[in-house]
């Protein structure tokens, strides 16, 4: 009955609580730093519509999220609910793998440099070796907006998209993958495996 349910509800509702404020408390004991501030924020509604709202309610620049879940395994690297997030949720996504240890990134394939003085590998995967207008502006953008990173362009032929980023991470010893999540139709989404989802 309803009664039953609202109890049961508090419950969980609670328990969520305290798990979320003894994090933020081992969390500052651990790694206390007087630049940052931590909230804890109980939401009872889907992953996805949840970071999407408070995203917009607090104007977020970045998610971080770990991606140690009940999917974990050797083989993925992230589990389904990461994969959602990725696809979406509308802001910008950090995701770290389970078991990934911090090191400088001095490698990115793509986007992100500057500070750490890394290199930024492009990674173009086409049959096509002319680029187009668009391609050539987005080139232009990276050469000017990252002056101080070692900038690589890379064309590879027509495969398993995926496949490909994964192989040429593992060949380079790349620290840092970034992605822009393109919007694909519904029908697309039923029809084809994306490239995030592999």
């Amino acid at each position: 009955d309803a009664e039953t349910f609202e109890k049961q509800k508090k419950t969980i509702a609670d328990d969520s609580e305290n798990k979320l404020n003894k994090l933020v408390t081992e969390t500052q004991t651990k790694t206390h730093n007087p630049l940052h501030k931590y909230e804890a924020v109980p939401a009872f509604e889907s992953l996805v519509d949840a970071l999407n709202n408070f995203a917009d309610l607090k104007n977020i620049d970045l998610i971080i999220m770990g991606t140690k879940g009940k999917t974990a395994s050797s083989k993925i690297t992230f589990g389904s609910n990461t994969v959602q997030v990725f696809k979406y949720v509308k802001c910008p996504v950090l995701a770290i793998p389970d078991q990934y240890d911090y090191s400088q990134p001095k490698k990115i394939l793509d986007i992100l440099a500057g500070e750490f003085k890394a290199e930024v590998h492009s990674l173009y995967i086409s049959d096509f070796v002319d680029l187009s207008h668009r391609q050539l502006d987005n080139k232009k953008f990276l050469e000017e907006s990252l002056p101080h990173a070692r900038l690589s362009f890379v064309t590879k032929g027509v495969e398993n998209r995926a496949k490909a980023i994964s192989t040429y991470i593992t060949d380079h010893k790349m620290d840092l993958l970034v992605m822009v999540n393109s919007r694909h139709s519904f029908l697309e989404d039923m029809l084809y495996k994306s490239t995030i989802d592999e």
